[in-house]
């Protein structure tokens, strides 16, 4: 690994470097870019959300064999809201909450009733008091797509940033960039890599640039938010109720 000088920024983006590289749901290569469109109300993969008449989580007869892995399980529902920043164009988590409860041992909807409008929800798993695993995300709103988005590409070059290794710059499909004002392809990751000096950047699909650059002790970003944002970080309380 290249000769780095101290990154002087808040201790939360060592945690949330650690954790980008570690924890990438269902491996780093699997967030590249989605290349189909997203519908709302789907993961696009047979679990829908219905908010109606508050939160309603299904599972159809596709994801038969994936809710075999939650019945009768406790789960969480999280619907969260979010909003644009009016300086930078990044999409923030302005709130959310976690709700406890039990999967019905047989396919059937879990209700979580919450009448209040959501951008998208999760599904998860507790893995620890501290810790939970997603199972489903569905986005509810245009700008919860985008959102969606931004998150999987900032972890993608949060994941560079913490391990620049050739192998995982394999794994993500990145392109070597000949310079730190270089900007990557549509769709592709892109790093530099010079002794002290490190650039990592990606453009997600509304053509925002996301980058994380580093020159000896001085780093730049505009990705902050993102290492801060609960939703990247290990997950941890989040105002869970509990209900059965």
């Amino acid at each position: 690994m290249p000769p780095y000088g101290p990154v002087r920024v808040w201790a939360s983006v060592s945690a949330g470097l650690a954790f980008a590289a570690l924890a990438l749901p269902g491996g780093a290569a699997a967030q590249a870019a989605p290349s189909t469109r997203v519908v709302l109300g789907t993961d696009g993969h047979g679990v829908h959300v219905d908010e109606r008449n508050g939160i309603v989580f299904t599972y159809d007869r596709s994801a038969a064999k994936r809710y075999k892995r939650i019945a009768g399980r406790i789960v969480i529902t999280d619907c969260v809201n979010v909003s644009r920043s009016s300086s930078d164009g990044l999409i923030l988590d302005t709130g959310g909450g976690g709700v406890e409860i039990r999967a019905p041992k047989r396919r059937a909807p879990i209700v979580d009733g919450d009448l209040t409008h959501a951008d998208f929800c999760t599904l998860s798993l507790p893995v620890s008091r501290a810790r939970e695993r997603v199972v489903a995300t569905v986005p509810l709103s245009a700008i919860g797509v985008e959102y969606l988005d931004q998150r999987r590409v900032a972890r993608r070059v949060l994941s560079v940033v913490a391990v620049p290794a050739p192998g995982l710059l394999r794994a993500l499909g990145a392109v070597l960039l000949t310079s730190q004002q270089t900007i990557p392809p549509a769709g592709k990751l892109g790093a530099y890599v010079s002794g002290e000096h490190l650039y990592v950047a990606e453009r997600d699909q509304a053509g925002l640039l996301l980058f994380w650059q580093i020159d000896g002790p001085v780093t730049r970003t505009n990705m902050i938010p993102f290492v801060t944002d609960p939703l990247m970080l290990p997950p941890g309380p989040r105002g869970i109720q509990q209900r059965e």
